[in-house]
């Protein structure tokens, strides 16, 4: 069972869109960065952390097309196996997966990094 994984992102939450520009990628980078900081550096716990994140809802909106950067972003930088980012990142990427991946073939535990890499790869637009 996913930890955190019962709440269904709603229908306008993750939208299909087009392979990514020079521009957006850039601002793919930037929200990860900042989704990044809004789980280390905030003082709230882990669930408002995660929930209140703008840049989580921007990346999770923006579905698809952001597999391929947060799954390169995971390899050069992966967080500890048990840390709460790892576990948001697996957050994140299942909010997506139950959106994109109708098998929902993603890991099983949220915290599972190099499986959501692996996932993400194959799922990237």
């Amino acid at each position: 069972m996913k930890m955190l994984a019962e709440k269904k992102a709603p229908p306008d939450e993750v939208a299909t869109m087009t392979p990514l520009d020079e521009g957006v990628a850039g601002s793919v980078t930037e929200l990860i960065k900042e989704f990044e900081g809004d789980i280390q550096y905030d003082a709230h716990s882990f669930t408002a952390r995660v929930e209140r994140s703008a840049a989580r809802r921007k990346l999770q909106r923006l579905g698809h097309i952001v597999l391929g950067p947060i799954a390169l972003h995971l390899r050069a930088h992966p967080p500890e196996t048990n840390s709460d980012l790892a576990v948001a990142w697996g957050y994140l990427l299942n909010r997506i997966e139950e959106v994109v991946d109708p098998k929902k073939s993603g890991p099983r535990m949220l915290n599972n990094i190099p499986g959501w890499i692996t996932w993400a790869e194959r799922f990237a637009a």
